[in-house]
């Protein structure tokens, strides 16, 4: 798991941490009158809500998150095969999500009008197409 060590006191709304095992980005965090800190979190990846408390002076995992661009090239058994780098092998394992997102992928993919770019999140190992790119 690609993550790096953060004090609780020093995370802010929108920031991502590792919540219950979970790359998440925080969308809520209190101060409880015991000086802990209640954090609201979105799993990246499922959009399931989590959330814990922790004391301010504890250090949690921050995951290495990273967005890039593909070029969709296939798509075959609810997977994406993407154009990677110049050189590089294309990338035939990121699941077409079962949701609105995915259904505009598969109808640009469809309709052979150009190219389809799809922006995919990675983090601790996991990767998921979050949005199709627009012009």
């Amino acid at each position: 798991m690609n993550t790096f060590p953060k004090q609780c006191s020093a995370l802010h709304k929108n920031d991502y941490i590792v919540i219950k095992g979970r790359p998440s980005k925080i969308i809520d965090i209190s101060t409880l009158n015991s000086g802990e800190l209640h954090i609201f979190a979105l799993d990246i990846f499922t959009n399931q809500n989590l959330e814990e408390t922790f004391p301010p002076t504890q250090n949690i995992d921050v995951p290495v998150v990273e967005r890039r661009e593909y070029q969709l090239l296939e798509i075959e058994n609810g997977y994406a095969s993407v154009f990677c780098d110049e050189g590089d092998e294309p990338k035939a394992d990121i699941k077409i999500p079962e949701n609105e997102i995915g259904q505009q992928i598969r109808d640009a993919f469809e309709k052979d009008e150009g190219p389809v770019i799809v922006q995919v999140i990675s983090a601790c190992g996991e990767e998921a197409i979050i949005r199709l790119k627009t012009d």
